[in-house]
């Protein structure tokens, strides 16, 4: 498959670390801010990340110390998912939204097509172009949250930091996908999906290879109108992996990624350059040894009044248990810089399910 990016071996994921360090210090009942300078010395973005939410003036949100480093920090960690995440490879292609300081923005647009200018001669009047611009509402953010308990047993593994690394990566890039490849509408705490508002285009019933090339020929036509020129297609894992084995002509000639957010027989087509994304410049990170938490994909409120009173089941007493519940609160939104941004197809034949 090719790829439209590089991905380097990326350097130290300070959110990651920031996160571990927290981890450690509710088991050592330290302060993760001494625990990360023991762990990482010198590693001044890791610390900022954790001293952002801090009340002391002089920290990040005063100029010419912490501010400055934790702008990129949780984009980074989110681009730095590429390999397991389709929606992580469209935020490091897509263009950047600051959203520090405000829940909503509006970002300029370009309506219409690109203006041109010709060559000009020695001394001659250079044309002015007339670029018509509009605005694209970005936000209100919302707040993506990832709450995992740890045991003791495996914070403190010899390998616990490349364990607890790979195990939260793996939540956030799941958790980011199926944010992202929705189809749901936004409420006041959840954003709207990529595909919600948008209707499938009929998928062709030619078969096997013909069907795949007048399915990604239309997505195609769809998504590249007045766009960059840049199409990826994101499929399931399942139909992303057999892609090359089952076309091998045209996998030389397209990007795919695969997510697992992505139902088989799904083809989603996105123009990356045409999505706007905002992210947090440092997320809330806590980590607790004497909580209690509910146990479930579902929580709830603990208990809730009434007669009788409503109680969650099952929750854990970390303490009692020895083991750490560790929290990431940060809020993410985006947009599409036009309309015709993203397209799919569902119930492709020539799936690898189908």
């Amino acid at each position: 498959m090719r790829a439209l990016i590089s991905m380097p071996k990326s350097g130290p994921n300070h959110v990651a670390r920031a996160a571990f360090a927290a981890v450690i210090g509710a088991i050592k009942s330290q302060a993760p801010q001494k625990v990360l300078r023991s762990l990482y010395p010198g590693d001044e973005k890791s610390l900022s990340v954790l001293q952002r939410a801090t009340v002391a003036p002089a920290t990040t949100t005063q100029g010419g110390w912490a501010s400055e480093l934790t702008q990129t920090a949780f984009r980074a960690f989110l681009t730095d998912l590429q390999p397991i995440s389709a929606a992580s490879r469209l935020i490091a292609l897509g263009v950047p939204a600051l959203l520090d300081g405000f829940t909503e923005g509006k970002y300029p647009a370009r309506s219409g097509a690109p203006a041109t200018v010709g060559w000009v001669s020695e001394g001659g009047a250079i044309p002015v172009a007339q670029r018509l611009l509009s605005t694209i509402t970005i936000g209100p953010t919302r707040k993506l949250a990832l709450l995992t308990v740890f045991t003791r047993e495996m914070a403190t593994r010899t390998d616990a930091e490349e364990v607890f690394t790979q195990l939260l990566r793996e939540d956030t890039a799941a958790t980011l996908d199926a944010v992202y490849f929705s189809t749901a509408a936004g409420s006041g705490s959840a954003h709207a999906g990529l595909l919600y508002g948008l209707s499938a285009i009929p998928a062709s019933s030619a078969g096997g290879d013909a069907a795949m090339k007048a399915d990604l020929t239309a997505l195609v036509a769809a998504v590249a109108a007045g766009g960059s020129g840049q199409v990826v297609f994101i499929m399931s894992t399942v139909d992303a992996t057999t892609f090359p084995i089952n076309f091998p002509e045209t996998a030389n000639k397209v990007t795919i990624f695969g997510s697992t957010a992505v139902p088989d027989g799904r083809i989603i087509a996105v123009d990356p350059v045409s999505l706007l994304h905002g992210t947090d410049p440092a997320p809330s990170i806590d980590a607790s040894n004497d909580t209690a938490v509910h146990m479930s994909d579902a929580a709830t409120q603990l208990s809730v009044a009434g007669a009788p009173p409503t109680v969650a089941a099952p929750v854990v007493s970390m303490f009692q248990s020895g083991q750490i519940a560790l929290r990431i609160l940060a809020d993410i939104a985006f947009a599409k810089r036009r309309a015709g941004a993203v397209a799919y197809i569902d119930g492709a034949d020539w799936s690898a399910v189908a």
